[in-house]
């Protein structure tokens, strides 16, 4: 195991990073909720490959080949560990 690579990334709210910043999201909040309910069908779920296209008017998402578009308050349920922090 690379003691390094882990030490280097960091978990933060999607909703709190800068866009550019790519990592994996490791946790949704409110499990159950018909709010997680529609991030996961959106391809939104732990263990998913996410990068932060924009954060203004809306979040914008590149999720495999999608971009998906989150208002802040969805914004702010999912949890990534960060592997790249992007511009700012």
């Amino acid at each position: 195991m690379d003691h390094g690579a882990s030490a280097a990334a960091s978990v933060s709210r999607l909703a709190d990073l800068a866009e550019g910043a790519t990592g994996r999201v490791v946790r949704l909040e409110h499990p159950g909720s018909s709010a997680t309910t529609q991030l996961v069908a959106l391809g939104i779920y732990p263990g998913a490959e996410v990068r932060l296209v924009q954060r203004f008017p809306a979040f914008v998402l590149q999720v495999e080949l999608a971009e998906v578009a989150l208002d802040e308050r969805m914004a702010e349920r999912v949890w990534v560990t960060c592997r790249d922090r992007g511009a700012g």
